[in-house]
């Protein structure tokens, strides 16, 4: 916790940094594109949250 001072993002890693007067915080990004849908579902886009959410389960059937 703290006040934030800056963020970066490190495009290698997939890694964002914050950092506050108090601590310096890493969060690695993993499957972000997986609960893309909810987004679209706050905005009461309710079409593209559907699209979203078909094009995310066709893609883990393929996966798996």
């Amino acid at each position: 916790s703290g006040t934030p001072v800056c963020y970066a993002r490190d495009q290698i890693r997939d890694q964002l940094w914050a950092c506050t007067d108090a601590h310096v915080l890493r969060y690695t990004i993993k499957d972000e594109r997986r609960d893309v849908w909810r987004v679209f579902m706050h905005k009461n886009d309710f079409q593209k949250a559907f699209e979203t959410c078909v094009i995310v389960c066709i893609r883990l059937l393929l996966i798996e």
